[in-house]
């Protein structure tokens, strides 16, 4: 921002300022390795003074917010999701700084700086000031970090049948009465016929087993017991809050009396397609 541009007369000077007045940020995911570019779903967008900046409905991994030239502090409300299916949260932002007249020359007059750029959050996981001087060209100058909750205490689990000639492979499902636990856990209780089963093991042990009650292609009702062992520990992500994690997903000959069970991911993640493949 220029203050007494008019007084700018001399065509050799140069008037040219990187002052800038707009705060840039960049959103970023955390995970076990790194952080990563992250984009939200931004619903809205609000500052404390009730205008609403452009952004409605818009996923982005990066915004700009104007900063109040009178003032030292601006707060933004922002509802956002991790995507449009997702639930909405809703985190206060405040941005406060300093502002420094400076004189660019006799000729140009005086320009306006924002620096010592600082933040503090609500409900974000994480914000690191990148650049505290807001210029032309410092890109980002605050980095928001949401962290990605990854771990989670189900094993989920696909059926299959295997050919006895050939050995082949096929997906394939079962009618499922019940699951339960060895706790007395309801699984399932409503007869179903299903194709893959998710089962919450209990994270205070290392081993879970399960009951389940079939009804066979005879009509027969068959009684099938699975246990799955495993290691639970606690990971803890930058200034995330810490996970529990499940890993080390084991099954042994005598932990069932299926056909087989095969392990395909030992490790319990929410975006696992499966854990175990069940043969009946």
């Amino acid at each position: 921002m220029l203050l007494g541009m008019s007084a700018c007369l001399d065509e050799d000077v140069s008037c040219v300022t990187d002052s800038y007045d707009t705060v840039r940020v960049n959103f970023l995911k955390l995970d076990q390795s790194n952080a990563r570019t992250d984009t939200l779903y931004f619903e809205s967008i609000q500052a404390a003074n009730g205008a609403f900046l452009d952004v409605q409905d818009t996923a982005l991994s990066s915004i700009s917010l104007p900063l109040n030239p009178s003032g030292n502090q601006v707060s933004f409300f922002i509802n956002w999701r991790e995507d449009s299916a997702a639930v909405l949260q809703t985190d206060t932002l405040v941005i406060s700084y300093e502002r420094e007249q400076r004189l660019i020359s006799p000729e140009c007059g005086v320009e306006q700086r924002f620096v010592s750029l600082s933040s503090s959050k609500v409900a974000f996981d994480s914000i690191r000031v990148a650049n505290p001087d807001v210029t032309l060209y410092t890109n980002p100058n605050l980095s928001i970090y949401t962290c990605q909750y990854e771990y989670t205490n189900v094993v989920r689990a696909r059926f299959f049948v295997r050919d006895t000639a050939t050995l082949a492979e096929q997906a394939t499902s079962l009618q499922i009465n019940s699951i339960v636990d060895d706790q007395g856990n309801v699984i399932q209780n409503t007869p179903a016929t299903l194709e893959r089963v998710s089962l919450p093991v209990d994270t205070d042990r290392s081993n879970t087993s399960f009951m389940f009650e079939i009804e066979n292609a005879d009509g027969q009702i068959v009684n099938r017991r699975l246990n799955v062992s495993y290691f639970v520990d606690e990971i803890q992500i930058f200034n995330c809050f810490p996970q529990t994690r499940v890993s080390g997903l084991d099954v042994d000959s005598d932990d069932y009396d299926f056909v087989d069970v095969e392990v395909d991911d030992d490790e319990l993640k929410t975006n696992n397609s499966s854990n175990l493949e069940i043969f009946f």
